[in-house]
């Protein structure tokens, strides 16, 4: 059950807009699980729990509309699903995995997610991120570990229901590191009129000069 009194740590953003070029908003309470163990051990009880097919790849993810898992490491994967699902899915793959070495976590509220998607977004992340955006290089259904300012972050780039030619960034970042991203996000998109936010943080958004 979720607990209704929980506040997401960017409850006091609302969604930020500028045209067709860039949409910025927290996807609240998201589960996250956390998974270590060999790929030869995880792979069948991970489709059977989740449905979903384990990527064996650096910098791929397997994406559902509920459900989505993301390479991490050779034996480090990230599940992200439903609010309600993550405890589940822990459990049964936990159980899955007692006869091999392995750790499984629900980690869902150590992080959020921020939803990234509009006309401008791959170069808006292209000034935050050094990792190389390009269509061919990060395609609908890459997924990664890096660097987006200060903030370490997993973004995944999965189809846009709402778009047919614009991809959807998916942002995962700790709770802490939350209000500093979505104001570093919306200082870089400054130049397609995103609004500017004021950090309530004590992370600087910029080194000073």
């Amino acid at each position: 059950m979720i607990d209704e009194r929980r506040v997401s740590p960017l409850a006091h953003r609302e969604p930020l807009h500028a045209g067709d070029f860039a949409h910025l908003a927290e996807d609240a309470f998201r589960g996250i699980v956390s998974v270590r163990a060999a790929p030869i051990h995880l792979a069948a009880p991970l489709q059977a729990v989740t449905g979903r097919t384990l990527p064996i790849r650096a910098g791929h993810a397997d994406l559902g509309r509920r459900c989505a898992v993301l390479w991490l490491g050779p034996d480090e994967w990230a599940i992200l699903a439903a609010p309600d699902a993550a405890a589940g899915i822990a459990q049964d793959l936990s159980q899955a995995l007692a006869p091999y070495q392995h750790q499984v976590v629900d980690v869902s509220d150590y992080s959020t997610v921020l939803s990234l998607r509009g006309s401008a977004v791959r170069e808006l992340l292209a000034k935050l991120i050094t990792i190389d955006l390009h269509p061919r290089h990060f395609a609908r259904g890459s997924g990664v570990a890096t660097l987006c300012g200060k903030a370490q972050i997993w973004l995944i780039c999965r189809e846009d229901e709402t778009s047919a030619s614009e991809p959807l960034f998916e942002i995962v970042v700790r709770r802490s590191m939350a209000d500093y991203l979505w104001c570093l996000i919306a200082d870089a998109g400054r130049e397609w009129a995103l609004p500017p936010q004021e950090p309530i943080g004590q992370v600087a958004l910029h080194m000073p000069g």
